[in-house]
């Protein structure tokens, strides 16, 4: 489709240097991408109730052992690496080296058959004269080129709001239009409880004003009560409020975008596929050929979170 438009919004995380070249094949790369691996054990892993803070590990970068979604999730490191791809994985180095630097502070030693899952990210850090990427700041940078393409790169998931603002005052400046106030600073999320809400059935906390909806299909369907997984804190009725109310249309979507499963237990993730794949095929009229393909894909990107041999991956670091 060709589309005409004042000012373009280029917020394509890792890739925005490609988009930029597409606008301009002159343009200096604005990037220096790092991986950043996590490993997740279950909550009797790490006895203490608070998130535990090591301010220097052995490569200068800072140690998280935080609980999480009745698991604690550990982390992170900062690797460079070459280019942006869509698929990260943790090496087994990585993995090692955040056990080991966790080990030093922990009552009860963690071993690497206790982990249940490790999850990896590429962060889009704004470069600066070739310094180490934990160095590089964390700080989101706005640009906006000759022809009009705002580009929105480095920040963090915390700034979002702040990010999103400047980047629209500065392509309304683009497209010739009036910077009005940002209302969104005081806006609440879609579900936000408020001071008010007092939530009956913590299982759909996070839900907030919409537990009901979550509550009302277990009403309708004992049956959604059910958990997807023993090891796992979510029910059939999140899979199928997640594709009447959140565009889910994949197993996928469901045990990684809308829930945290894969996040929390590949192989619960792994075990509760068939049965999401039966609940949304009944939701969107889908056939067992599809059902089929949906546990095919759902293993493809469940090898993402599963622990991965140093030397498989060797080929992501820089070197």
């Amino acid at each position: 489709l060709d589309v005409r438009a004042r000012a373009v919004v280029n917020a394509t995380g890792i890739f925005v240097d490609e988009l930029r070249a597409l606008d301009d094949a002159r343009s200096r790369p604005l990037l220096a991408h790092s991986r950043g691996a996590h490993v997740v054990f279950p909550a009797r892993a790490f006895r203490g109730r608070d998130a535990l803070l090591v301010p220097k590990t052995a490569d200068g970068r800072v140690l998280f052992v935080i609980p999480w979604l009745d698991h604690v999730v550990i982390g992170t490191t900062d690797i460079a690496v070459t280019g942006a791809s869509l698929e990260v994985t943790a090496t087994g180095a990585e993995i090692d080296f955040i056990i080991e630097q966790a080990n030093a502070y922990l009552e009860t030693p963690l071993r690497r058959s206790d982990a249940v899952a490790t999850f990896a990210g590429l962060r889009p850090l704004v470069s600066g004269a070739g310094a180490a990427t934990a160095t590089l700041s964390r700080e989101h940078l706005v640009q906006a080129s000759r022809s009009g393409v705002v580009t929105v790169t480095g920040g963090k998931w915390t700034t979002y709001r702040k990010m999103a603002q400047d980047t629209i005052d500065a392509a309304a400046r683009e497209a010739g239009l009036a910077v009005a106030p940002s209302p969104t600073a005081t806006l609440p999320l879609h579900g936000s409880p408020g001071l008010a809400f007092v939530m009956r059935d913590r299982r759909y906390a996070a839900y907030g004003t919409d537990a009901g909806a979550l509550l009302a299909l277990e009403r309708t369907d004992p049956a959604l009560a059910e958990r997807l997984d023993p090891r796992l804190p979510y029910t059939r009725a999140e899979a199928v409020y997640a594709a009447r109310h959140e565009f889910a249309r994949t197993v996928v979507d469901v045990l990684a975008r809308r829930t945290r499963a894969l996040f929390l237990d590949v192989e619960a993730a792994r075990a509760a596929a068939p049965a999401v794949a039966s609940l949304l095929a009944a939701e969107l009229d889908r056939d067992d050929a599809w059902r089929e393909r949906q546990s095919s894909d759902l293993e493809a990107v469940a090898r993402t979170y599963a622990f991965q041999d140093s030397r498989a991956v060797a080929a992501q670091s820089a070197g």
